[in-house]
């Protein structure tokens, strides 16, 4: 590596941002894990980067606990969390020499001597994000002319880059036989890149962490053994680990999982310099037993394509935000588009592994329950960045007891009711556009700009709403279409004080004449069938 022989060994050096009561700061492994009771949380330059972190920091506690392998060693973490924080003390103190960013033969997350037929290396942005996307969620950075990073951010930025890297051509590392005419074709985004993380939020960092350590199903449980981080495993090269080839082998390498070679350059305070290529293809089908942090939805067209059941998981939207499929993600409903003799999709482990808990009396929580999401949208064929998805819920407690499925089906219903509410004041901005003088075949964007602005408001409404609820009060079913029925009206308010005055006078279109008489008067009756209630 081109970087001074002084360590920059993660376990000891700060670099990890967090957030205290008094503020902002950077540790260490080390004092993540001790302090862990007194940090609020992560706090990094983005979302993505903070679960990617986390997903670093919960490797680390399954590796150093070797398990939890039964409900009840995880109890007698959650408990006794001291035993915990010596047994990651003493495991980060026994693979100190694999934390060091500047290791001369084993650097973290990287590969020593990765090199390029012509010596080649990129600017240290490329390690930041994509910051040329059209929607260019980083750039921050370029406005500073980023041309060197700290070490301790460049240790964030490279295990985001590891989770989140986009798919595309790469830079041909000498050594890789998949490289052609020096270049390394697109294997994909890294493996946080192609999911929904979710992860459930504590009361601090370390019951974070804790809530998010999964017991695996005795079915599928993979041994210690085999289910090793990087460090632990021999310095990767340039080509593909062999070993991991057919994937995982459990959460830890799932959560480390290294989807590109990377060489960080620079000098003895900054980097300045990152090398990136192709590392190890992951393919998302099945993946359930050893990614927990993702909500999983069947697939017929992959089911068909393979000639067994298989899932995918349900990737972040912004044309559909996460809230508005929430159900999947709650345990004991299956997702819409079941199909007789298979299972319409999974809930993420960790949502699976919490009602367990809970109902065990393992656990003993109060009051709602958060759940965060956070994941990148990409562009075409995955090869830029378009934006950064991120949102927390508080789930109802009653969604893991005795009424869960009550609340599964008042939760799918509700958001049914406001899709299909969604649909109608997509069709009354239509009409009220082209009333006005607006071609059909431009329709499409006041209906999709409407639809945006009244699930805007019902997601801030839905986020009230949902902790509340218990599965077994009528009235709770009653106040959501209250709340429907009143954002859709106001909506069509907002619309129809935008429209002009020969939207009133109306003209034909096609076979039908439409004014705003008549937009109203079809928007009303709509609306009637499904709110039950007078226009």
């Amino acid at each position: 590596m081109t970087s001074p022989a002084k360590e920059f060994n993660l376990v000891d050096e700060p670099w990890i941002r967090v957030l205290t009561p008094s503020g902002t700061a950077e540790v260490s492994l080390q004092e993540v894990f001790a302090r862990g009771a007194q940090i609020t949380g992560l706090a990094g330059e983005s979302p993505t980067q903070d679960v990617a972190i986390l997903r670093l920091l919960l490797a680390i506690a399954h590796r150093a606990a070797e398990g939890p392998n039964s409900f009840t060693e995880w109890g007698e973490n959650w408990n006794n969390r001291t035993n915990l924080l010596v047994a990651v003390d003493e495991y980060l103190t026994r693979h100190r020499e694999r934390f060091d960013l500047r290791h001369p033969s084993a650097p973290f997350y990287q590969v020593a001597d990765l090199h390029t037929s012509k010596n080649a290396m990129s600017p240290v942005s490329k390690l930041v994000g994509d910051i040329e996307a059209a929607d260019a969620i980083f750039v921050h950075r370029a406005e500073a002319g980023l041309t060197g990073l700290p070490w301790a951010e460049a240790a964030r930025w490279l295990v985001h880059l590891q989770a989140f890297d986009y798919s595309g051509i790469k830079s041909g590392a000498v050594g890789d036989p998949r490289v052609k005419g020096g270049r390394g074709y697109p294997i994909g985004t890294g493996w946080g890149g192609q999911l929904g993380v979710v992860n459930l939020v504590g009361g601090n960092l370390l019951e974070t962490i804790l809530l998010n350590m999964v017991v695996p199903d005795s079915a599928t449980r993979i041994t210690s053994v085999t289910d090793l981080p990087p460090w632990e495993r021999p310095p990767l090269t340039a080509s593909e680990e062999l070993e991991m080839a057919n994937g995982p082998r459990g959460v830890v390498g799932a959560y480390t999982w290294q989807a590109r070679r990377v060489r960080l350059a620079g000098d003895a305070t900054q980097c300045t310099s990152v090398l990136i290529c192709n590392g190890d293809k992951l393919t998302p089908q099945n993946r359930m037993p050893i990614e927990p942090m993702t909500v999983w939805r069947y697939s017929e067209p992959q089911t068909k394509k393979l000639g067994y059941p298989t899932y995918m998981p349900r990737k972040l939207s912004a044309e559909k935000a996460f809230w508005r499929g929430l159900s999947a993600a709650l345990p004991q409903r299956p997702l819409d588009g079941a199909k007789e003799g298979t299972s319409g999709g999974r809930p993420p482990g960790i949502i699976e592994n919490f009602q367990v808990l809970r109902n065990n009396y393992i656990l003993d929580w109060q009051g709602a329950v958060p759940l965060q999401v956070t994941g990148l949208e990409y562009g075409p064929q995955d090869a830029i960045v378009v934006g950064l998805l991120h949102d927390q819920l508080d789930l109802p407690l009653a969604a893991f007891g005795e009424t869960a499925e009550q609340v599964a089906s008042l939760v799918d219903e509700s958001l049914n009711l406001a899709d299909a509410v969604g649909m109608i004041i997509g069709r009354l901005a239509q009409n009220l556009y082209q009333a006005a003088g607006g071609d059909k075949e431009t329709s499409d964007k006041p209906r999709d700009a409407a639809r945006a602005r009244f699930f805007a408001e019902m997601g801030r409404e839905f986020h009230k709403w949902l902790p509340t609820i218990t599965g077994e009060d009528e009235d709770e079913s009653v106040q959501w279409v209250a709340t429907v029925r009143r954002t859709a009206l106001k909506i069509r308010d907002e619309l129809v004080a935008d429209v002009g005055t020969q939207a009133y006078k109306g003209r034909q279109v096609g076979d039908n004449y439409v004014d705003v008489g008549l937009a109203l008067a079809w928007f009303g009756a709509a609306l009637k069938k499904l709110v039950q209630v007078e226009q």
